[in-house]
């Protein structure tokens, strides 16, 4: 069943970030349920540390500073996204939707039939992040969340329907 707002309701023209983290719809009439249909990737930011030492230092930094990503089920340091780096021990911190990487590159992903471009904007840095990207201790690097059935609960997933 579908549900639609009103026609005197006013719709944001642009999606929420974190409407990013709803579960995906699944339009589906197949008696056995597909689990892949239920996987999302979003790109956001994350911090990579260039010193291992200074994890802790930064990841309370960029929580006091709001720029740490405080997702419910996601532990916010993950391995380096850069397999030779993870190999030897890389990791980085994982940043909320509104922080975006530094570096040259302009990407077109389609997302949930929405073109996002991912583009450097130190502007939405914080002067901590700044500092640090600046001191050469963190890197902010573009970061693919991947989110599986094993993700989502079930009364999640109702919520969100009910919307």
């Amino acid at each position: 069943m579908l549900i639609r707002p009103p026609k005197d309701a006013k719709v944001a023209a642009s999606p929420n970030a974190m409407s990013l983290f709803r579960p995906p719809i699944v339009r589906s009439a197949s008696a056995a349920l597909d689990r892949a249909l239920f996987s999302k990737t979003i790109p956001i930011a994350a911090a990579r540390v260039s010193n291992l030492k200074n994890l802790s230092k930064f990841r309370q930094q960029l929580d006091k500073s709001k720029e740490l990503m405080q997702l419910e089920r996601v532990m916010n340091v993950r391995p380096d996204p850069d397999p030779l780096l993870a190999e030897k021990g890389g990791k980085c911190l994982l940043l909320k939707p509104e922080v975006k990487p530094e570096g040259i590159f302009d990407v077109d992903r389609l997302y949930e039939e929405i073109m996002l471009t991912v583009r450097t904007d130190p502007s939405t840095w914080s002067p901590i992040l700044k500092e640090a990207v600046k001191g050469e201790d963190v890197g902010v690097i573009p970061y693919d969340l991947k989110l599986d059935y094993n993700y989502w609960t079930y009364r999640t997933y109702v919520r969100d329907r009910k919307m």
